[in-house]
């Protein structure tokens, strides 16, 4: 009998199962017989899971995991679309306090990378309005522009007051490579 109760990580980067792998994930980790395994990070970068995969998570996992602490998607070709998704999700999950969305590597060129750009930049700020506990988010090379880093930094602004007000964790941001100007807060 496979004992459930000890995994606290799923790893499975590179194996480029694109979207079907959510699917998988998300039946395996909501699935009575192995909803109490208590998953603690889910690793699926590198797999093309695109704007699909993303959706399959947000509606079918993330609002049903209570364990789920850090969520890895770098570099499957996620856009503002799958971003939208995955936000909407998390302005109610109470669990996820990590989220790398990310590139991995210093290559911009990546094939697969993550572009969810000012339009999941957006969704992010009305997520970060709503939800208390995301701590560290990476957006790197994710081409959010100037006016996506300005409507996050101003949702950031509020929402740093209102968790130091409740004595939580301030947050952390990896803005790096995102076609970011010294104009982008003008």
């Amino acid at each position: 009998m496979l004992d459930v109760a000890k995994p606290r990580e799923i790893n499975l980067p590179g194996f480029f199962f694109q979207s079907e792998i959510c699917t998988f994930v998300s039946n395996f980790l909501i699935n009575p017989t192995t909803q109490n395994c208590h998953i603690r990070k889910l690793n699926l970068s590198d797999n093309e899971i695109g704007d699909k995969g993303v959706r399959i998570l947000a509606e079918n996992l993330l609002p049903h995991t209570k364990s789920l602490v850090a969520l890895e998607l770098r570099n499957n070709s996620i856009t503002h679309v799958g971003a939208q998704w995955l936000f909407l999700c998390l302005e109610s999950n109470e669990s996820v306090i990590e989220l790398d969305l990310g590139t991995g590597t210093r290559i911009e060129s990546h094939p697969h990378r993550n572009k969810i750009g000012e339009g999941g930049a957006r969704a992010l700020a009305r997520t970060l309005s709503k939800q208390r506990f995301l701590s560290w988010i990476n957006l790197s090379y994710n081409m959010i522009g100037d006016k996506g880093f300005y409507h996050i930094m101003l949702q950031l602004a509020k929402t740093v007051l209102r968790l130091k007000g409740e004595g939580l964790q301030p947050m952390f941001f990896d803005f790096r490579n995102n076609l970011i100007t010294e104009n982008a807060m003008e």
